[in-house]
């Protein structure tokens, strides 16, 4: 078996990912005050409404582009790929973003997802060719 490294995949893993992630709960915790009633409910629906499509759509473009394929590629990746991945996404870390809000300490929620998003990556890497 050979396993060969997605560079591209992997800076923007690192470079977009791990900041983008941060600075998203970082958001969250300050614009839903725990006081809130539903207050993870809402962090969640959040999360999974506007910031996966958001950046699944991002991650999509953006990697075709970093290997040098040119727009039209990168649209035919998104056409391809992006559906699939979303709906995929909503079944994989919907409940494992719900543990994240509700439990993991706000410090450590990029911690958590990074941790997990080892086995997504794995995944991604499967629709992104």
């Amino acid at each position: 078996m050979h396993l060969e490294i997605d560079y591209y995949c992997l800076h923007f893993r690192f470079f977009g990912t791990g900041p983008a992630t941060h600075y998203f709960y970082r958001y969250l915790a300050a614009a839903v005050k725990p006081s809130d009633k539903n207050s993870n409910v809402i962090k969640l629906t959040i999360e999974r409404l506007f910031f996966a499509p958001s950046f699944l759509l991002l991650f999509f473009y953006s990697i075709p582009l970093l290997e040098g394929k040119g727009l039209t590629a990168a649209h035919d990746n998104f056409k391809v790929g992006y559906l699939p991945s979303l709906k995929a996404n909503w079944k994989f870390w919907s409940f494992l973003q719900y543990i994240n809000l509700k439990y993991v300490p706000q410090q450590y929620q990029t911690l958590f997802t990074n941790v997990i998003a080892l086995f997504w990556n794995i995944y991604l890497s499967t629709k992104q060719s």
